[in-house]
């Protein structure tokens, strides 16, 4: 076994990752070393392979590697290169090194394999992600040749190690030290045999019984790992794995009493000397950062968090980029929850700031106060993982699935790894496995009738421990949900930080939506009555073995009934919604889907009063329907404990059909002033797909109403907020509604970014760009990105408003970048957005075409990025539901008033991309011809943070790019 680097195994383990289970990572290389795996440890022959490219049925073999292992001990090798018949393209050189001199006179990949096929004989063949050489392999096989199986060490490392970020073989070599992978089939196949002893040691160090439980899923599928964990599983005879018994132990001493609520004992707050002190250099802060440095705005702004805690009233606080905003908030925060016993909460808008705050900020801020301070992180239910759905699908056959195996086998071990989490973490593909079917609903969550409610349940556990918790992070999705619903989710929490702030309106709005789709209830209804595993075909099943199931049969026949003449009104009704006349409809640029504004105008037209008649007939039945499943779901419950799992389908059922009715009834009514309603048209001819959706329009009157008042104070806090330089926060106080709060005092601020922009960032306005709608724009705006991209030798983020048209520019740039040796990625339908974010920050030349999701919250320091683009004002479209809405009740005033401002906060928001630490550098090109010809223009470059703004020709920027550094005042 090759242990050769030093083993880097924090680097890779998930945030918050329990002490026994990395102690034992961080042991298998040694066990891996020392013990004996039995009749599994037999000969095995690991190969790898490098082609010409990704498909086997168009590329081809370059370089097969493979060694035979038996035991700990590496017997014979096989290496040859691969003649592919055609030349080598350079990208594929580059990566592997292998050039057109190493293949000549190589055999074909038949004469290739063939000799493979002796070397390995009978031999089990363990690759890395198998089914990539496999696929190239056999199909240069003959009948008979190879019969081995194929072990997929990717698939075996997701399940054995289920706690670690990426299951790439790099990744896994550098986690555990081994030799490095090179893109070399032999230097990747010696990496491959060391982790396969790893792996088969990950394997025995299992929770006793689990390799015996793994064992058994879907016994009569041919699943090649299963004799591994079989072998395994010898180890602990006659031990039975309990998923219930794992949790009581993998959660026990979590269990606190709940904080009080703070409205109901007086408070105490800390006065400005302990601020200043734990801002100081001999501070808290000064502990925790070796070459902390004190920030009179970060200071400012810890000062103004405690005044708003103290005083409690309302901030609204706009903190540059390098503020520490964060640290401002956190301190004060801490020292309030802790001294007074109470829950104070933090809102973010993203899961990766909640990540960073609970797994990196908070303990490190803990650990230097020395006061025990207790935080938890709190996300919607979608979130986490069903352990109650988790079994049920443990006990199901699943054919000849093997992916849905390993995918269980992972999600199995992965909770017997893990007191507290959630799914987001987990690093696995849910194509064949859709996360739906395992993660938690409100609607079919059993609650108390749950065998794991609560403290063994990961959502209702992390829900109980954030009611004892000095400070809960969650995200603004569910403390809109919480507003939404009560306060039924969230512990009364009085205190509030609302950071990334920016995006509060927007998902307040998504929270406060009703929406209905002809997929949605189409998937609804075939779960319910689908005659093979519908939910009432398995109760009839079920009954017929039980003694008075016989009851079950009527209401169950019945529901299916009431279900076909559903079915047929739908048809009639979503068929006349695709007809309807949609004069304002455009492509929004998402493919074949059209969104239209429910005007005034269209509800007083022929066509939409002869949508309301089947409209209104699908919403009566469908609460008919909701009737009937009550019935069968009091029946069920007199079956005890033998309808457990359609119990919770038929719960999670009535909830959306609950959903669907109110959301027909809201838009097909139409009089809820506060609602403004649009239809979504998907034409795709595979997938078409009929919808309407009911949007809060004045968002700023629900927070004022629900929100405000259940709170005793309330930080707001961005990088970007202002929007205006006359009233700078105008937009943002009408937006969220604080415009109208009148029972305490609403105070806003500023603190500066203290990066020095002007020497370190230059706004470039190309003056021989066209404007967007002109004929020549996409000539124009080629050539810029072409010479740009070519000044720069990469490392260039453009940002689009528009997925037709970056994909236009993408496969128009793409081939003639890779002519100049800069390789370019783009956000296209399908792609991960986090691999596109890992690939663009690994690789400093790099370019990426992206879309909304990297407008915000995108990090990508020092020389990875030095170049941002925007194509477009991020303006709303002219035919969007709000903006339209806006403009019938306001009239012109409406585009300055609420379109205007939020495009200034979206450019601010990409302008923050280029600049994340203080000694980066970076050029920001605005392409949008408008910023040099209409009077609005102003708004947008007084938002810059950076005074060196400069409008040049296409050509000149490229001679600046290659000449200069960015910055000069």
């Amino acid at each position: 076994m090759v242990v050769s680097r030093e083993i880097r195994l924090n680097e890779f383990l998930i945030a918050g990752t329990d002490d026994d289970v990395s102690n034992m990572y961080r042991e298998l290389p040694e066990r891996a070393r020392e013990l004996q795996f039995g009749l599994v440890e037999d000969e095995v022959v690991v190969l790898d392979t490098e082609t010409t490219g990704l498909n086997p049925s168009s590329c081809s073999l370059l370089e097969i590697a493979a060694i035979r292992m038996r035991g700990g001990e590496t017997v014979d090798s096989f290496q040859t290169f691969v003649d592919p018949g055609r030349a080598i393209p350079a990208e594929i050189t580059e990566l592997t090194g292998i050039t057109q001199a190493d293949i000549a006179g190589a055999p074909t990949p038949r004469e290739a394999v063939e000799a493979l096929a002796k070397f390995a004989g009978d031999c089990n063949l363990i690759a890395h992600n198998a089914s990539f050489d496999q696929g190239f392999i056999m199909r240069q096989a003959n009948p008979g040749e190879l019969p081995g199986q194929w072990i997929d060490t990717l698939s075996l490392s997701q399940i054995v190690l289920p706690r670690l970020k990426s299951h790439r073989l790099l990744d896994l070599a550098a986690a555990f030290g081994l030799s490095t992978p090179t893109h070399r089939a032999m230097d990747d196949t010696v990496a491959l045999g060391a982790l396969w002893r790893i792996l088969l040691a990950g394997i025995q160090a299992m929770t006793p019984g689990l390799a015996a439980r793994i064992a058994e899923l879907s016994p009569q599928t041919d699943w090649p790992l299963r004799p591994y964990f079989a072998q395994a599983a010898l180890e602990h005879p006659g031990v039975d794995f309990s998923l219930r018994r794992n949790r009581t132990e993998r959660t026990q001493g979590t269990s606190l009493p709940p904080r009080p609520d703070a409205d109901d004992i007086p408070l105490s707050f800390c006065d400005e000397s302990r601020i200043d002190e734990a801002f100081s250099p001999t501070g808290a802060l000064g502990s925790m950062y070796p070459d902390y440095e004190e920030r009179q705005e970060q200071l400012g702004m810890a000062h103004e968090v405690a005044a708003c805690l103290r005083e409690g009233d309302i901030r609204v606080i706009e903190a540059g980029t390098g503020v520490g905003k964060s640290m401002a908030y956190l301190v004060p925060v801490a020292f309030a929850a802790h001294e007074n016993k109470v829950t104070m909460g933090v809102a973010t808008k993203t899961n990766a700031l909640m990540d960073q705050l609970v797994y990196h900020e908070l303990p490190r801020l803990n650990s230097v106060l020395g006061q025990d301070l207790s935080y938890i992180a709190l996300k919607g239910y979608d979130h986490y993982l069903c352990l109650r759905k988790l079994e049920h699908m443990a006990r199901a056959d699943q054919g000849d699935n093997c992916d849905v195996i390993n995918m269980i086998a992972t999600l199995l071990n992965f909770t017997a790894q893990t007191s507290h989490g959630d799914l987001d973490a987990l690093n696995i593909s849910w194509v064949r496995l859709p996360r739906g079917d395992i993660q938690a609903n409100a609607n079919d969550c059993l609650k108390k009738r749950c065998p794991y409610f609560p403290r063994r349940c990961f959502l209702h556990g992390a829900r109980r421990a954030a009611t004892s918790a000095d400070i809960v992070i969650t995200n603004h999705a569910l403390l809109f949900r919480d507003m939404q619903t009560d306060n039924g989710i969230l512990p009364p929490i009085r205190h509030w930080v609302i950071d990334e702030a920016h995006g509060v309106e927007g998902e307040a709005r998504r929270q406060l939506s009703s929406s209905i789709t002809s997929r949605e209830l189409d998937t609804m209804l075939g779960h319910l009555s689908n005659p093979k595993n519908g939910v009432t075909a398995r109760v009839r099943k079920r009954a017929d073995k039980l003694e008075g199931g016989d009851m079950l049969y009527g209401v169950t026949a019945d529901i299916e009934n009431r279900i076909g003449q559903i079915q047929l009104v739908a048809v009639e009704f979503f068929a006349a919604l695709a007809e309807l006349p949609s004069p304002n409809a455009r492509d929004r640029g998402s493919y074949n889907i059209v969104t239209v504004w429910i005007s005034g105008e269209m509800r007083q037209g022929h066509a939409w009063r002869e949508l309301c008649v089947p409209g209104t007939k699908l919403a009566d039945l469908l609460w008919g329907l909701n009737g009937r499943l009550a019935d069968l779901i009091s029946m069920l419950e007199q079956f005890e404990g033998e309808f457990v799992n359609q119990l919770a389908e038929l719960l999670g059922v009535t909830g959306s059909v609950k959903d669907a009715v109110d959301a027909l009834r809201l838009i097909l009514d139409g009089t809820d002033e506060r609602y403004v309603t649009s239809l979504q048209i998907d034409r795709n001819p595979r997938y078409p797909m009929q919808g309407l959706e009911a949007m809060r329009l004045d968002i700023g009157e629900s927070l004022a109403t629900d929100l405000y008042p259940q709170t005793r104070s309330l930080v707001f806090t961005s990088a970007t907020l202002a929007t205006a330089e006359r009233e700078p926060f105008a937009h943002f106080l009408r937006a969220t509604g604080l415009d109208r709060v009148t029972d305490k005092p609403v105070y806003t601020s500023i603190f500066a970014s203290g990066y020095d922009y002007d020497h370190n960032m230059s706004v470039l306005l190309p003056s021989d760009m066209t404007e967007p709608n002109a004929p020549d724009y996409h000539e124009a705006f080629a050539q810029l990105l072409y010479e740009v991209h070519v000044a720069m030798g990469g490392s260039v983020l453009t940002l689009f408003t528009n997925r037709r048209e970056m994909e236009s520019f993408y496969r128009e740039l793409k081939p003639r970048l890779a002519n100049e040796g800069i390789d370019l990625i783009a956000q296209t339908r399908g792609t991960s957005t986090k691999s596109l974010r890992d690939r663009f920050l690994s690789d400093r030349s790099l370019s990426m075409f992206a879309l909304k999701s990297f407008w915000e919250g995108f990090d990508a320091p020092g020389d990875t990025l030095r170049c941002v683009i925007i194509a477009r004002l991020p303006f709303s479209r002219p035919d969007d539901p709000i903006a339209r809405e806006r403009e019938a009740r306001d009239g012109r005033a409406a585009w300055g008033r609420y379109s205007l401002p939020e495009a200034v906060m979206n450019l601010k928001q990409a302008a923050g991309r280029l600049i994340r630490n203080s000694t980066d550098s970076g050029w920001l090109v605005l392409a949008d011809a408008r910023l040099q010809t209409k009077n609005y223009a102003k708004s947008f470059l007084r938002a810059m943070p950076t005074q060196d703004i400069r409008t040049l020709t296409i050509s000149e920027i490229a001679r600046l790019m290659e000449t200069q550094e960015p910055g000069s005042i």
